[in-house]
């Protein structure tokens, strides 16, 4: 499974990403540049926060010829409250 995690800071989604990923046994890649490998290889691959711009979005979609590489995107939501308060902890 190819999912992305997105939202705000402070929603959660490196934690998410963590815990998804480990019970897919799933690679968590950082960049696009790290996505071409994974495709080829059709392994599984959980992207923690990207993309986060419509380029990067665009660059994503180019590297499957049937410009679907996501499988899922899971957005994540939280309370202004909630968020400010994970954020002034880290």
């Amino acid at each position: 499974m190819r999912v992305a995690i997105i939202g705000l800071p402070g929603t959660g989604k490196t934690t998410l990403t963590a815990v998804l990923a480990r019970e897919l046994g799933a690679s968590t890649p950082t960049t696009v540049e790290e996505l071409p490998s994974l495709l080829d290889a059709d392994a599984p691959f959980v992207l923690d926060g990207f993309p986060n711009t419509l380029p990067e979005l665009h660059r994503i979609k180019r590297l499957s010829p049937g410009g679907q590489v996501l499988d899922r995107v899971i957005w994540l939501r939280a309370d202004d409250a909630v968020r400010a308060s994970r954020l002034h902890r880290s």
